[in-house]
């Protein structure tokens, strides 16, 4: 008797973590068809760098 309802438990455990994992791969998916998965603008703490010069490249640009 102790276990079946061992058995039923961990059934229903796995079954409940299915569900939470198909969930989740259709929610990527809609992030994904609909555009906003990805970051369109740099993050905050990002450096925006310019072109290396000539001049830079010759001397050590410290």
């Amino acid at each position: 008797m102790n276990d079946n309802k061992l058995n039923q438990l961990l059934t229903f455990i796995i079954y409940a973590l299915t569900l939470c994992l198909i969930c989740l791969i259709i929610y990527n998916a809609f992030l994904l068809f609909n555009g906003d998965y990805f970051s369109s603008n740099p993050p905050r703490n990002s450096i925006k760098v310019g072109p290396i010069s000539i001049d830079c490249l010759k001397t050590s640009c410290i």
